[in-house]
């Protein structure tokens, strides 16, 4: 019996039927390349999700004029030789038995003029980016043309066998930042009210409509609720609602570009609200977005008559088989988007988006898996990330596993990660690798410290150490004070900790340790030896983390290094300068990890030959850790 009715109910955008409600999210990928045609990558990528169930894919912004790209690995669709590499993704897409809606864009105030070498435009000279500078106020000759361009490519997509377009005004790109008052101080016909904001938006869908015929689909995508430079007014964008229905629109996808791409932090669904009050106003089909991650949360929303459709988009990275699974009511095999940005926003790690959850996500054109030859006895040692993923990957080609983990939980230093106040969701994640190791029959040892000299007693065939790291304990004065702490300490075992407290480290372990303590409304001091706080924070985390911290009043210093470490008191030196901190309760250490070269070295001397990834080979992220867990496992 069908669990989620309502998620799997048909419906229609313009002419386009839809077998069920849950759509695919635009998301940039940078699997473009360097001139913005489409890639075996994206083919691969888009493929894998349409096979996975998706009423339809949508494209990442596609730039309808050479100099709206946002950067150099930006889909382009600004003249004919695009169309041949459209197409093949369309085709590959309807092989797979799905649709797809190719996201127009101009990134107008927020283009890249070292990725376009031309000027950036603006409804007015205001600045929206600081890597764009101040736009240039443009013209009514080139509104007229950039309407023309939108027009082409929606057409081009028609050509290229596309589903349907979605033209995209939101976000502060062109279109939206004609609709926001902040940026658009237009004295014209363009400006003023809602009425003459609204006008060029309104005049592009009426080109696009013209251009592609009253059968085509058109979504039109704006931003709602007035976030410094994005967004527009509730009462404004109601206004705006009906008159896209009036000028043809099939449907309305409604977002908010600050919390377009939320973290952790942010509730499931947090932008839902502000769709359901556009459905009151219109009488077409209105998508919701918004850190969507579960079917029951995506049925609830729509039984209760909020939208008519949800977008997702990270937890598709995450699990491309998310609306099959669903389907066929196999939840707790969903591998679930835990909201670190730290792949598919940050970036960190590769140009191109990857996920912490998934690690064949950007990968899925190379074909590293396949079954094992010879079943081999694999051994991994460490159940963080790395060793789990290795785990995994090894029993899914064919190898007998064990996994030992000293501990009584998994997830290493991943585990300790969740912990911080409001990233429990990073939990989620563990809780699958759990289940997942036990469908794979892995066999898991628990609070079981594996030496070389026990597992040599066992014979395997192959050896992955994956015993993560330990912290960093730089050499100075005073560092055995009984009043210093390691981060790691502070989560886990909770020790009593005084109301003053100083934060050695403002990278994201840091800041999270401070913001925790903060919260539990104690008195934080971070300082930091370079000149940026949360330098490794991902782009889209760090704005709602500094938020926490300035709320909670935690004081911050850049370009300072601690020097001794006293009685309550702490001896710094910034940009030059000694400085005693005084009243120092607890020092609480959040330096980094470094591996643990003991344990690694106890093996090399055992085995002719082991395997060292994660922390254990080099102190990374847990992207970086996944990912080497999966590859490693392929090769065994």
């Amino acid at each position: 019996m069908l669990r989620f009715k309502r998620v799997f109910t048909p419906i229609k955008i313009g002419s386009m039927e839809l077998d069920s409600r849950i759509v695919m999210a635009p998301m940039q990928t940078n699997y473009a390349d360097e001139k913005g045609h489409v890639t075996e990558q994206l083919i691969a990528y888009h493929r894998a999700r349409a096979r996975g169930g998706i009423a339809y894919n949508m494209t990442g912004q596609t730039t309808v004029s050479p100099e709206g790209r946002y950067n150099q690995h930006m889909l382009c669709f600004y003249d004919d030789g695009y169309i041949r590499g459209f197409a093949k993704l369309v085709d590959a897409i309807h092989e797979a038995g799905g649709k797809l809606v190719i996201q127009l864009n101009h990134c107008g105030p927020n283009a890249d003029p070292k990725a376009t070498g031309m000027p950036v435009l603006g409804p007015s000279p205001i600045q929206s980016n600081p890597k764009s500078g101040v736009p240039v106020e443009i013209s009514e000759e080139q509104m007229s043309r950039k309407a023309s361009d939108f027009a082409q490519a929606a057409l081009r997509a028609k050509r290229a066998q596309a589903d349907g377009i979605e033209l995209h005004m939101a976000h502060s790109y062109l279109l939206s930042s004609f609709l926001t008052s902040h940026l658009n101080k237009r004295g014209d016909a363009y400006g003023g009210d809602i009425q003459g904001r609204m006008r060029f938006p309104l005049e592009v869908l009426t080109r696009v409509r013209a251009a592609v015929g009253d059968d085509y689909p058109i979504i039109c995508r704006f931003s709602l609720g007035e976030f410094k430079d994005t967004g527009i007014s509730l009462d404004d964008a109601l206004i705006l609602a009906k008159a896209l229905e009036e000028k043809d629109a099939n449907a309305l996808h409604i977002s908010v570009y600050k919390d377009a791409t939320a973290p952790y932090y942010m509730p499931q669904g947090h932008l839902i609200p502000l769709a359901a009050e556009v459905r009151k106003v219109v009488n077409i089909p209105v998508i919701g977005v918004g850190r969507i991650l579960d079917p029951e949360f995506a049925e609830q929303t729509l039984m209760e008559g909020k939208v008519d459709l949800v977008a997702i988009g990270r937890q598709l990275m995450a699990d491309p088989e998310f609306p099959n699974k669903a389907r066929e009511g196999r939840l707790d095999e969903i591998i679930p988007c835990i909201g670190c940005n730290s792949g598919c926003i940050g970036r960190k790690i590769t140009f191109f988006s990857s996920c912490v959850s998934n690690p064949v996500m950007g990968y899925e054109a190379i074909s590293l898996f396949k079954p094992a030859e010879k079943k081999k006895k694999v051994t991994v040692i460490g159940g963080g990330p790395a060793g789990i993923q290795a785990a995994l990957t090894a029993s899914d080609r064919g190898h007998e596993v064990t996994l030992y983990e000293k501990g009584p939980n998994l997830g290493g230093n991943f585990s300790i990660a969740s912990l911080p106040e409001g990233k429990k969701d990073l939990q989620n994640l563990i809780t699958y690798w759990v289940n997942a190791l036990k469908r794979r029959g892995v066999h898991v040892l628990l609070n079981r410290e594996a030496t070389a000299e026990s597992i040599y007693k066992e014979e395997p065939d192959e050896v992955v150490v994956a015993v993560g790291g330990v912290p960093l304990t730089p050499p100075m004065e005073g560092i055995d004070n009984q009043r210093v702490i390691q981060a790691v300490d502070v989560l886990t075992r909770g020790p009593e900790v005084g109301p003053k407290v100083l934060v050695a480290g403002g990278g994201e372990v840091g800041l999270e340790v401070a913001d925790h303590l903060a919260h539990q409304g104690k008195e934080v001091i971070v300082i930091e030896m370079k000149e940026e706080m949360g330098s490794d924070v991902p782009i889209r985390t760090r704005p709602i983390l500094f938020e926490r911290l300035e709320e909670a009043r935690v004081e911050m210093m850049t370009n300072t290094t601690i020097k001794k470490i006293g009685d309550g008191l702490v001896f710094v030196e910034k940009e030059g300068e000694e400085v005693v901190i005084k009243g120092i309760d607890n020092v609480v250490l959040a330096l980094g990890f470094e591996p643990d070269h003991e344990t690694v070295e106890s093996f090399r001397a055992t085995f002719r030959d082991i395997h060292v990834i994660g922390d254990a080979m080099e102190a990374r992220q847990a992207l970086s850790a996944v990912r080497e867990g999966y590859e490693l496992a392929c090769k065994l």
